[in-house]
């Protein structure tokens, strides 16, 4: 879903798109430095180095528990698998190919729970200032957000 960054989310709350997937992450204004808001603003896959490095954690950490959580159970039941056995091999390729495939499907997934705390905070009412509030306590806190604030425009 792509949507224009001065559109607003609907006719009766002032909050634009870009503001509101600022709220989401949690900054305390609109910031257009960070890359994770402008792949949220974009339709289509794009690859997630954190997602490719870090894994199952990195979805959770994004607040992803029901991909995350599975994900990790999966990891840990190859990992009590004989080493040497054939079965261990082929998981642990097959694993590979999942780790390298969510890495290009994290951003849509995100998207998706962005766009579906957007929409309940807009069916409930909320005004401006408690739309913001209601999708920062959505989303997820994270320090590169706030660095990334801080850079100058």
């Amino acid at each position: 879903m792509y949507v224009d960054k001065g559109k607003t989310v609907s006719q009766e709350n002032p909050l634009t798109w870009l503001e509101a997937y600022s709220c989401f992450e949690r900054g305390d204004k609109p910031c257009a430095n960070s890359t994770v808001v402008n792949k949220l603003m974009h339709q289509g896959y794009s690859f997630s180095w954190f997602a490719l490095l870090v894994g199952a954690p990195y979805y959770i950490y994004r607040g992803q528990y029901a991909i995350g959580i599975p994900w990790i159970v999966c990891e840990i039941l190859i990992g009590l698998l004989n080493y040497n056995s054939y079965l261990f091999n082929a998981l642990s390729n097959i694993d590979l190919i999942v780790q390298i495939a969510m890495a290009f499907a994290f951003y849509p997934i995100y998207q998706n729970a962005a766009n579906k705390a957007i929409r309940q905070g807009v069916e409930a009412g909320y005004d401006e200032r408690g739309l913001c509030l209601y999708l920062q306590n959505k989303g997820v806190h994270t320090l590169g957000w706030r660095l990334a604030c801080s850079l100058p425009n």
